[in-house]
């Protein structure tokens, strides 16, 4: 994703099983990336440690709250913008803070079809 900074693991949360937090900062505003659904024993970080993209965190699984049939293993990610709220064009507000991601890759605004 981006360089930044580790701000929370969970070995075992209720919906995400094995997740790993990190906050990142572009065009001076913070943002937080949730990687989650981890392999149990994998995270490869520590609370409060810098890291690069590129870096591997963890490795991806299917622990917490996942459904479907066959194999489940996958990484979830979504991106959150702490105290702001987004909405679609439909004037609908997108859930828990979660925001575009794609400026965090680099590959700019998010275009909207219907």
């Amino acid at each position: 994703m981006r360089d930044g900074k580790i701000t929370r693991i969970d070995l075992n949360h209720s919906a995400y099983g094995v997740s790993v937090r990190q906050s990142c900062t572009v065009d001076g505003r913070t943002f937080e990336v949730v990687y989650a659904h981890g392999e149990s024993g994998s995270v490869n970080v520590e609370l409060g440690e810098p890291v690069k993209a590129g870096d591997i965190l963890m490795r991806s699984d299917a622990t917490g709250s996942v459904f479907g049939s066959g194999d489940k293993s996958h990484l979830h990610t979504h991106v959150k913008e702490l105290g702001v709220t987004y909405t679609d064009p439909n004037g609908v507000a997108w859930p828990f803070n979660i925001t575009n991601p794609n400026p965090l890759f680099g590959i700019g605004a998010l275009k909207w079809t219907t």
